[in-house]
């Protein structure tokens, strides 16, 4: 399923000092989108009919109604047009979304042209007399959303920050509202999100209803097994005030490349005899970063003790969130993941570090990590595979699972049983 727009023409013909009713019926997919925006550019010249734009949140600039709305609900919109000129005239739209799916932009369709009628449309009046004037707009680029990395360079499993600096025009007067998405690097774990910002697996989305200047921040932490450079992308959308309706690329720093290495443990020999330098008789061990440094060691061996947490990705048999618990199946020879479910004894192998679509690569944490992308979590207690990628604080009637325990409200440290 996708989005769809459908425009409404009533009446079909218009007469010049009549009123005619655009009424816009959007159909959202919650599964791509968590926030939209609708724009109707009516015939030029025209002008809308001032208090008929429904819900009133929508604002007109002068050649269109924009809508501007923070979730995934159906809507029916409507608003009226004062006619000028003569001839065919055309209606052009898009409904712009953005969520799971990523950022996507539907014309709008259904009627999107009207012909000057010879008669008078039956059953209307004439025209309120109070209508909303073109507004003057402001020339784009004032308004600018500018990256820096606090860092020139980035060490493997080491956090670093990273700032927004977000600059409306005009002093604020260009817009109104505006998002700010920005995509990060597959595998890299924000976290420290100012301002109410939201990660979603695959970008960090902030919603501010106010033209203020800000600057926003995050810290990002690379994997251990981080190598190469990776870049970083993003844009603003701005609404509302004097411009209406744009969109900017967000400039600044947009790439980051590996300074230090990461750490590689190294077992040291120390002794003397046969044994010595050779493998045997081995009593400490030191770890070799690419600085050149020598460090004690922070954790237990590698060899007999915990594996490394690792990460992986497979193709998605169905939609997939980011925090669910994944179970990993043969498909066809194929390595596929799905939700895991203790009702359908599918146990928990791994769980989704981002959103995947089905058919999309989703990326697997493992044992021993932490999934961050929970809530409601109690601390210290432990949790059952649930239904649907879900854990429960109870085990399942038809596969019982522990599959770790609590950190925080928001953290299980990932401890799957084989079953």
């Amino acid at each position: 399923m996708a989005n769809v727009c459908t425009r409404n023409l009533t009446p079909d013909d218009y007469a010049v000092g009549f009123p005619q009713l655009v009424e816009l019926d959007v159909v959202v997919d919650a599964s791509i989108a968590s926030t939209y925006i609708v724009e109707d550019v009516y015939p030029a010249g025209w002008t809308v009919v001032g208090g008929s734009i429904s819900p009133s949140s929508g604002v007109d600039n002068g050649t269109s109604v924009r809508w501007f709305f923070l979730d995934s609900m159906s809507r029916s919109l409507e608003y009226q047009v004062l006619p000028a000129g003569s001839g065919t005239v055309a209606y052009t739209g898009t409904c712009d979304s953005d969520g799971p799916g990523g950022f996507q932009s539907v014309p709008t369709v259904g009627e999107s042209s009207t012909d000057e009628s010879l008669t008078t449309p039956p059953g209307t009046t004439t025209a309120p007399g109070t209508t909303t004037a073109p507004v003057t707009t402001a020339p784009p680029g004032a308004t600018t959303v500018v990256r820096a990395f606090d860092t020139p360079s980035y060490t493997p499993a080491t956090a670093f920050g990273t700032t927004l600096t977000v600059v409306v025009g005009n002093g604020g007067a260009d817009h109104a509202t505006y998002i700010i998405e920005e995509f990060t690097p597959p595998g890299w774990l924000p976290s420290s999100i100012s301002d109410g910002g939201n990660f979603n697996g695959t970008s960090i989305r902030w919603f501010f209803l106010d033209s203020n200047n800000r600057s926003i921040t995050y810290d990002i932490t690379p994997p251990l097994n981080e190598m190469a450079c990776r870049s970083f992308a993003g844009h603003g959308l701005f609404d509302g005030g004097t411009v209406g309706f744009l969109a900017v690329a967000i400039t600044g720093d947009t790439s980051i490349c590996q300074g230090a290495a990461p750490p590689v443990r190294d077992l040291g020999t120390i002794g003397s005899g046969a044994g010595a330098g050779v493998g045997e008789n081995m009593t400490s061990e030191i770890e070799h970063y690419g600085d050149g440094s020598l460090r004690p060691p922070t954790g237990p061996d590698e060899i007999g003790a915990f594996a490394r947490v690792r990460e992986a990705a497979v193709p998605a048999s169905e939609d997939i969130a980011a925090g669910e618990l994944v179970n990993i199946f043969d498909d066809g020879g194929v390595a596929k993941a799905r939700l895991a479910d203790q009702s359908d004894s599918r146990p928990a192998h791994a769980w989704a570090a981002n959103f995947a679509a089905t058919g999309d690569a989703v990326i697997l944490r493992t044992h021993g990590s932490v999934n961050d992308r929970l809530t409601g979590l109690a601390p210290g207690t432990e949790y059952y595979l649930g239904e649907d990628g879900l854990v429960d604080a109870s085990a399942g009637g038809t596969l019982s699972q522990k599959v770790g325990i609590a950190l925080s409200a928001s953290e299980l440290l990932f401890l799957p049983e084989t079953v």
